[in-house]
């Protein structure tokens, strides 16, 4: 370091040794310099920003193995911070460089009602960019949840009379043991099927035009389901997650079996078939969101 130019001379030192300015401030200096040492330095309390301030000065000054020391320490200290301040830690991840800590912070964002979030002073030092693609984020998941639900066909795999495999449709899609109960003993209740057209709110170009056809599905099924549905699609939009599947509203899933029961076909199944579809919508929607915070970017200065 006293070898490289320096861009100011002659600083004066009480002690008459040279003095080197550089960038980096105490904090970072000392957290740096500590960890030349063969010091155990885990439990130091140092904030997950100076830690992350003196990797980077680690890393302009290849000090490799100082910033892999650091590094696990910064990566068990934001994690632990990660449940209830994603934001700080994605705003230290987009500033710093740090994917890792960056796509866990999102993922828990996604779990948090966006108006709940903590905000963070750190969010000050990233871009408009930073923030767009953490907002957008949650928009694509629940736009791609919706996009694959209606492109699907939705059926389970069950075990025939033998073990052998079968494909089952859901009960509320199947419409043709309704219409043959009704037509084979019309004392007994069955569901009506109904046309349901919803609007999907997680585009914020629905809030412009409601009239564009990409921002509308058409649902065919009994009413008891479409209410459920547009309840939890409802519930997604707002935190895409899997436990937003099993946990939006214990209410709505207790409605749905109730007015199920009314039916003389569905309320033979309405449970086990709902448990098979969360199961298998949460799984669904857990690799949509693998997939969305994978793509996000995060720079290293």
């Amino acid at each position: 370091m006293f070898s490289l130019p320096q861009t100011q001379h002659d600083i004066p030192s009480p002690s008459g040794l040279h003095i080197v300015p550089v960038a980096e401030d105490s904090k970072a200096l000392r957290i740096l310099i500590l960890h030349c040492y063969p010091l155990d330095l885990q439990d130091e309390e140092n904030d997950v920003i100076d830690i992350a301030r003196a990797i980077v000065a680690a890393r302009k000054y290849v000090m490799d193995i100082a910033e892999k020391r650091m590094e696990k320490i910064l990566f068990s200290k934001a994690l632990s911070l990660v449940e209830d301040r994603p934001l700080h830690i994605y705003a230290l991840a987009c500033r710093y460089g740090f994917e890792e800590l960056g796509r866990a912070a999102v993922r828990r964002t996604l779990e948090i009602r966006p108006y709940r979030l903590s905000p963070s002073p750190e969010l000050k030092h990233i871009s408009g960019m930073d923030m767009y693609q953490l907002n957008q984020c949650r928009h694509r998941c629940a736009h791609a949840l919706w996009d694959w639900y209606f492109g699907t066909k939705h059926a389970f795999e069950d075990q025939g009379s033998y073990g052998e495999p079968i494909e089952v449709p859901y009960v509320w899609f199947d419409e043709r043991p309704h219409n043959w109960i009704k037509e084979h003993n019309k004392e007994e209740h069955t569901c009506t099927f109904e046309w349901t057209r919803v609007l999907r709110q997680d585009d914020w170009s629905s809030y412009i035009s409601p009239d564009l056809d990409e921002d509308n599905y058409i649902i065919y099924a009994t009413s008891w389901w479409t209410t459920y549905f547009v309840q939890l699609m409802k519930a997604i939009e707002v935190c895409p997650t899997r436990r937003t599947v099993f946990k939006f509203s214990d209410q709505a899933y207790y409605d749905a079996l109730a007015a199920s029961s009314s039916c003389t076909f569905c309320r033979l199944d309405a449970a086990r078939h709902l448990d098979y579809f969360k199961e298998d919508f949460a799984k669904k929607l857990d690799e949509i969101v693998t997939q969305a915070v994978g793509e996000l970017e995060f720079q290293t200065p």
